[in-house]
């Protein structure tokens, strides 16, 4: 959350519904892959010019504190309500089922809902936005606890900080999030063939083999992920530590 954008959930009110849970780091490192660093700025110098906070945030806690916000307004949220029909054929109104098995009636439906938008597959059933891409990032998560226990790896969480290593077709991203308990990390890379966002999992040794020449400190953390697990949207696999 940059200040452009903090400034909009500060006056909204809702970064104090997301509170402790949105993080402030102290520094911005810019690395070759194997730890050389290539550029910095320090955070709190930005924010003083600019006046605002840079924060960083879980999607789960900025979606939660959104969501509050609007509910205290008047609006009607209902969430974990996950649409799979729509019917609009049928009078002047759009009915939904979700499937919790509710349904609700509304004026307008709009699609809304991403690279598998239901809404999208029943209007335009022949209709699949699914171009092929050199474009890729694996996307995961790793508690603090476990970073600290590593020997190597817990010298790049003694801050915090987000990191960038560069390499060629190669980078990765890293930064904290939920309160600081969280280490956060967008790994990107560009395949030499082109693949489909909606590709099915690929074995984890593939994602430690496109990293394996980096820094050994982040080297340490992309090893503790466990595995694979379902395609999340464009980026090419979800994964996370246990």
């Amino acid at each position: 959350m940059t200040p452009n954008v903090s400034i909009l959930l500060q006056r909204w009110g809702v970064a104090d519904v997301i509170g402790e849970n949105l993080v402030q780091i102290e520094e911005l490192n810019m690395r070759r892959k194997d730890g050389t660093l290539v550029g910095h700025a320090t955070i709190p110098t930005i924010e003083a010019a600019l006046g605002r906070p840079w924060w960083l945030v879980h999607r789960a806690h900025l979606h939660d504190g959104l969501s509050a916000v609007a509910k205290s307004l008047g609006a009607a949220i209902p969430l974990d309500s996950r649409v799979i029909a729509v019917e609009h054929e049928n009078g002047k109104k759009v009915k939904v089922e979700t499937e919790q098995g509710t349904t609700h009636s509304f004026d307008l439906c709009v699609g809304a809902d991403g690279l598998n938008s239901v809404v999208r597959k029943i209007l335009f059933p022949n209709v699949q936005p699914d171009s092929p891409t050199t474009n890729c990032a694996y996307r995961a998560i790793v508690p603090y606890d476990r970073i600290r226990q590593d020997p190597i790896a817990k010298e790049l969480i003694e801050k915090k900080t987000m990191e960038v290593w560069m390499g060629h077709n190669h980078y990765i991203i890293t930064y904290p999030i939920s309160g600081g308990e969280i280490f956060n990390l967008v790994l990107s890379h560009h395949p030499s063939k082109k693949i489909y966002a909606t590709q099915p999992n690929i074995p984890i040794e593939e994602l430690r083999s496109e990293y394996k020449d980096f820094d050994p400190r982040i080297k340490r953390i992309v090893d503790m992920i466990p595995d694979t697990v379902r395609n999340c949207g464009p980026a090419r696999n979800l994964i996370q530590s246990r």
